[in-house]
């Protein structure tokens, strides 16, 4: 899966638990979070999957 844009101080994550229109943008599952700068909402599954590559990312930066 191929993330539109990084997550930077300040980017507001929302969480739609309450939402039941909204999908996962790369399953059709429920949404749990909605990253509106990546215009992306996500399940648990690919929330975690987004939010570990940008932990990967800043170490790797960081090295």
């Amino acid at each position: 899966m191929i993330f539109r844009r990084s997550i930077r101080a300040g980017d507001v994550v929302r969480v739609v638990r309450e939402s039941i229109l909204d999908r996962c943008s790369v399953y059709d599952r429920r949404a749990f979070v909605r990253i509106p700068y990546a215009r992306l909402t996500l399940c648990k599954e690919h929330f975690i999957e987004f939010v570990r590559r940008r932990i990967v990312r800043l170490l790797i930066s960081i090295n």
